[in-house]
């Protein structure tokens, strides 16, 4: 694996600031923003909040022309904060509690996903007359952060499903899928596009117009895995399938989370202790899977974030890097090359930490979750 040294943030200049903090450059959002639009001619790009909700982040996004994709109630009102409209929001979560989806209907929100019986009885009861789009399962290939089949089902009880959405009164709007996070497959989209195109001909057939087509996110940022920006490649995949199985006025909408924001952040983090243990050396840190990089226990440590530290020699030893809790699973990366003449008090710096860090964080321990700076290159 190969770590570039970078400069150092920013944010850097101010010694008050105390880590670990994560420092978010919106001027990065609006260039993945770009790249998006470039790419993905006629789909709607939604932000997936959950990935950071962040109202600066947000407020960036929404200014580039996105929506708001949401999975609770809280969520929506945070984005009704920063302009967007409830009737333009999806709130794709597909098991939701009833009060909020009476909110999210009181407020406005119309298109709501679902995968289950349950689900369309709570909907019909909370937002009667509410579009709906069911949510399929696609067999997952090559996703680091894998979708582990808590959602979606197989096209033949969509198809039942929306029937009986059709019955209790709902509208069946659409279909939905997602191929999984950090997606290294190009084909995934296009198997998945055409998997739907079965469905939305089943439905056809029964007088059922599809109007959406929810294409989900899980497009891949350059983590260890990604040495280079791919998602021309993969557009170009995703647009060929478009065209060729899905005919008609069937709207397509997108749900970036990871790519819109995570080569935006670096999360910065000082150390407090270093080790040597059956041959292995540690760095202990301020920040670890629990207060920031929960998705390094999540994948197993297969989730590698690029990494460089404040002294930037040459001479380089491969060390364990660990968070500062009595968790033994608190351990972000192994066999990381860093400074050799790196010390108690100097910092790590990990990259593409915009996604899925301090929205995950908790304060385990009593080590307090990573505070967020915002530089707008912009605006400076």
């Amino acid at each position: 694996m190969v770590y570039m040294e970078k400069n150092t943030p920013q944010c850097e200049s101010a010694h008050f600031i105390k880590t670990p903090y994560l420092e978010v450059r919106l001027d990065k959002i609006r260039d993945a923003y770009a790249r998006l639009s470039k790419n993905f001619i006629g789909i709607e790009i939604y932000y997936a909040m959950k990935c950071n909700p962040n109202p600066e982040i947000m407020r960036t996004v929404f200014e580039c022309g996105g929506q708001f994709e949401i999975s609770s109630a809280v969520e929506m009102k945070k984005a009704i904060l920063v302009g967007a409209e409830p009737k333009n929001i999806l709130f794709s979560n597909p098991v939701k509690t009833l009060d909020d989806i009476k909110s999210a209907h009181r407020a406005g929100v119309e298109c709501f996903a679902f995968d289950s019986y349950s689900e369309v009885d709570k909907l019909a009861e909370g937002a009667p007359g509410a579009k709906v789009y069911v949510r399929i399962s696609i067999p997952v290939r090559k996703s680091v952060v894998a979708s582990e089949g808590k959602f979606g089902v197989a096209i033949d009880y969509a198809r039942e499903l929306m029937h009986y959405a059709r019955k209790m009164g709902l509208k069946p709007y659409g279909i939905s899928f997602h191929v999984g996070s950090q997606m290294l497959d190009p084909e995934s989209w296009s198997y998945a596009i055409q998997h739907s195109a079965k469905l939305i001909s089943m439905l056809k057939r029964d007088h059922i117009h599809v109007e959406l087509l929810d294409i989900g996110g899980g497009f891949p940022v350059c983590y260890k895995d990604v040495s280079r920006d791919n998602i021309d490649k993969i557009s170009g995949k995703i647009i060929k399938a478009l065209t060729k199985y899905i005919h008609g006025d069937v709207r397509i909408v997108a749900e970036p989370g990871r790519y819109l924001v995570a080569d935006s952040g670096v999360m910065v983090s000082t150390i407090i202790g270093t080790a040597e243990r059956f041959g292995r050396k540690w760095l202990h840190l301020d920040v670890g899977a629990n207060n920031g990089l929960m998705e390094a226990v999540q994948t197993s440590n297969a989730l590698e974030y690029p990494v460089f530290d404040s002294k930037k020699s040459d001479e380089k030893d491969i060390f364990v890097l660990t968070g500062p809790t009595c968790d033994s699973q608190d351990t972000i990366m192994f066999d990381v090359p860093v400074s050799a003449d790196i010390q108690i008090g100097d910092k790590i710096y990990f990259e593409y930490a915009g996604a899925y860090t301090t929205a995950m964080s908790e304060n385990f321990n009593g080590f307090p979750s990573p505070k967020t700076y915002v530089v707008d290159k912009k605006k400076d």
